[in-house]
């Protein structure tokens, strides 16, 4: 662990874990701009004076000042404290320890100035917030604005987060992966790839950053998630509807955003088979399927998810909507229209395609009879609907077996 002294701008190293625990320090959140930080290089092995020339460093020193009439002699400051070049250090910060095992965090909001309206240009990283025990608030002049502490209330109205979480009285990893993700939907980063970097802690899960690879990373960390979790809720994003002309999507949201409706997204008991898993032809899950009987054709197949929302009593639990793909093959050359599925080999599994496949992938298992659990295997897209048991005519599997 690396800290800045308070007093001299100089670099300790605290390797063991005694050490570590006993350290107590400050952090600094604050907003990146390009060009105008100070890093590593400009204080390693000492501060060098041209780092006193950036305009980064203001905040620097205004922040060792605060730890130290705070009584602290240590601070972390992501830029100045993180070598970029050293990949196990960026996953331990990547990964909360920092934040974790702070005394306080100092937030610095250099674009508000105190006042009316300053609630409205609030934007933090989810790390800072819930990681230390106290947050406090300062303005782009360090005049201070508010505290966790003793304005809870008032973060959770701007953050929209879980009061009980930001008063650590529950922990992240108790809420659904659905929710967790609705705390990133309003939250943007400097590079795209940091929509992404930014919830591994959150996820606890681990994966090489990088950047360049645009919106790849996000689809990345669904992967990685759904290789520790046998959460559903990951699939219940964007804009849940039974619409029948909603264009379908992906099994993989695009971004934070798309999990924007999804705060009150939790998990059943988990009567449904849990475990599923990647493999080199899609996603294998099994899951209860059951025909739509508001599809006269009776071409659309529901897929139950473990996950419901709470706080709605027309339609609280979720299904992947899906459509058989026998009906919709033209030529040789077709390329299948991903929104729809045809049958599978594999006895009781969806499995889901991530990428599109050609009509010859298909021929083999076409015409094969439905069952009431059937297997699928298609192209990436789909819709994810809200229904309740009245939808599909028959009582919900969601609730235990009578005996």
């Amino acid at each position: 662990m690396r800290l800045l002294r308070v007093d001299t701008l100089e670099f300790v190293e605290l390797d063991e874990p005694a050490t570590r625990a006993l350290a107590k320090y400050a952090i600094l959140s604050h907003t990146w701009r390009h060009g105008h930080e100070v890093l590593f290089e400009d204080v390693a092995p000492k501060l060098q004076d041209t780092a006193k020339l950036w305009p980064g460093f203001s905040k620097v020193a205004n922040a060792c000042r605060q730890a130290a009439k705070d009584g602290l002699e240590y601070i972390w400051i992501d830029t100045c404290c993180m070598d970029k070049k050293n990949s196990a250090e960026l996953q331990e910060v990547i990964n909360r320890i920092y934040y974790a095992l702070s005394a306080v965090c100092y937030v610095h909001l250099e674009d508000v100035k105190a006042g009316p309206g300053w609630e409205d240009r609030f934007r933090q990283s989810l790390q800072e917030l819930i990681a230390p025990i106290d947050v406090f608030f300062y303005d782009t002049d360090w005049t201070p604005l508010c505290n966790l502490r003793d304005d809870y209330k008032l973060i959770a109205s701007i953050t929209a987060l879980d009061v009980r979480l930001l008063q650590h009285k529950r922990d992240p990893e108790s809420y659904s992966v659905a929710q967790r993700m609705s705390w990133a939907a309003k939250r943007r980063g400097s590079r795209i790839e940091d929509s992404a970097y930014s919830l591994l802690g959150i996820f606890d899960v681990h994966m090489t950053m990088l950047y360049g690879e645009g919106t790849n990373a996000f689809r990345r960390l669904q992967e990685e998630i759904i290789r520790v979790s046998t959460d559903h809720s990951i699939f219940a994003w964007e804009r849940l509807s039974a619409v029948s002309d909603q264009r379908p999507r992906g099994v993989w949201a695009s971004s934070p955003a798309d999990f924007g409706d999804c705060k009150r997204i939790g998990r059943l008991s988990g009567l449904l088979p849990g475990h599923f898993k990647l493999t080199n032809r899609g996603l294998k899950i099994p899951l209860p399927l059951v025909n739509d009987i508001s599809d006269e054709n009776g071409e659309t197949i529901l897929a139950l998810l473990d996950c419901y929302r709470s706080g709605r009593a027309d339609k609280p639990y979720f299904a992947l909507e899906l459509q058989l793909l026998t009906k919709v093959l033209h030529s040789r050359n077709h390329r299948v229209d991903p929104a729809l599925f045809a049958p599978y080999a594999i006895d009781s599994y969806l499995v889901i395609a991530l990428r599109h496949v050609s009509e010859d992938d298909f021929k083999q298992y076409a015409g094969r009879s439905r069952a009431e659990k059937i297997s699928l295997f298609g192209g990436e897209d789909f819709r994810t609907i809200m229904f309740t048991p009245g939808h599909l005519g028959f009582k919900t599997c969601m609730e235990p077996p009578a005996r």
